[in-house]
């Protein structure tokens, strides 16, 4: 955060009112690529559950079957996270091209 703020200080202080719009489309496409990293990060850190000692078959195969769907959600929450990050991100930096004039 205080690298992407340095950023956007530095940034801020540099630009004319004229190209504040710029300005917020470059700075928004650092919150689209953030969010690929924090669903990518999510991704590769997310762990499965360690089955508690002392269940009986019935209460395994539900604990299982639970942890199936939470991972299930889970995929789908980072699927969705970098996809709408890659969206914002790619988005935000064609618009940050055609109002600097740079197709």
């Amino acid at each position: 955060m205080i690298i992407g703020g340095a950023i956007g200080v530095q940034r801020a202080l540099k630009v004319e009112m004229t190209e504040m719009p710029e300005l917020v489309a470059i700075l928004h496409s650092f919150v689209g690529l953030a969010a690929v990293l924090v669903g990518f990060n999510s991704y590769g850190l997310h762990h499965e559950a360690l089955m508690p000692e002392g269940l009986d078959a019935a209460a395994q195969a539900a604990f299982v079957a639970e942890q199936v769907v939470l991972t299930n959600i889970h995929n789908v929450e980072v699927f969705l996270g970098i996809f709408i990050g890659a969206v914002t991100f790619t988005g935000s930096v064609v618009a940050f091209g055609k109002l600097s004039g740079k197709n």
